[in-house]
């Protein structure tokens, strides 16, 4: 029974071939040149503008507050935590494509 099971993971083994095989690269590769349709849009955003809108969003919101506008202001609050995702998101696919700026 034990040499059934051995056999069969050595048959698996063979077909997928060793790790690191250039077959895994290609696919690696590929993997890593997917574009998404707003990729190239978002990586030319700098992370200083992703900043800005998220405290400009806060600055909206605390002036619709003040003016007793408590809703509007909440609507808009919920917008800070949304755009500083997207820079973060920004930022990581910028290191990962290896085009993320030293000065930043």
């Amino acid at each position: 029974m034990q040499d059934v099971q051995q056999q069969s993971v050595d048959e698996a083994t063979d077909r997928r071939g060793p790790a690191g095989s250039v077959q895994e690269q290609e696919v690696e590769k590929a993997a890593d040149t997917v574009d998404l349709p707003g990729d190239t849009i978002a990586t030319k955003i700098p992370s200083s503008a992703w900043l800005a809108g998220t405290l400009g969003t806060v600055a909206a919101s605390v002036g619709l507050y003040l003016k007793g506008k408590r809703d509007a202001s909440l609507f808009v609050g919920l917008w800070a935590p949304t755009i500083l995702q997207f820079g973060i998101y920004n930022k990581m696919l910028r290191i990962s494509r290896g085009t993320a700026r030293v000065t930043e």
